[in-house]
């Protein structure tokens, strides 16, 4: 797949990324600098990306509200740009996905990456916090209601 190759390679020039891992099933690993890991899968009967970024670990602890607003933000695929919450049934981590076409230019994938980043650390608080006062609820992303 020469043109995700490609694609991963220009975008060392506009994101501070470590390094990337290829593997097989036109699969790739970006580990950023920042310590986050990028899961990039090539899906060409679909002429897509897509990126996915490990929020959170899934635990028993989670209160049904919490994951009731997974869901919920999963229904509003257009106020939240197509992102998606799965868990992978393997391990019980809980991932942000979005599906984007193969022909993207650079710099939206890099601005992409870059906000998915910074999303999923507003994610992550929100559902590792045990117990949350309003005033925290409040500093959470606009599409983050609970």
């Amino acid at each position: 797949m020469d043109k995700v190759n490609t694609l991963l390679i220009e975008l060392g020039n506009t994101l501070d990324i470590e390094r990337v891992t290829a593997y097989d099933y036109q699969m790739w690993t970006v580990y950023m600098s920042a310590g986050k890991e990028i899961e990039v899968q090539g899906l060409d009967e679909r002429e897509e990306l897509l990126l996915s970024i490990k929020v959170c670990q899934d635990e028993e602890s989670f209160e049904i509200k919490k994951l009731k607003t997974l869901l919920e933000y999963n229904f509003l695929y257009r106020e939240s740009g197509g992102v998606q919450f799965c868990i992978d049934p393997k391990n019980n981590e809980v991932h942000m996905q979005i599906s984007i076409p193969l022909t993207s230019e650079v710099s939206r994938v890099s601005i992409l990456i870059t906000q998915l980043m910074e999303l999923c650390e507003l994610w992550k608080q929100y559902l590792t916090a045990q117990f949350q006062s309003i005033e925290q609820h409040k500093k959470l992303h606009t599409f983050i209601s609970v």
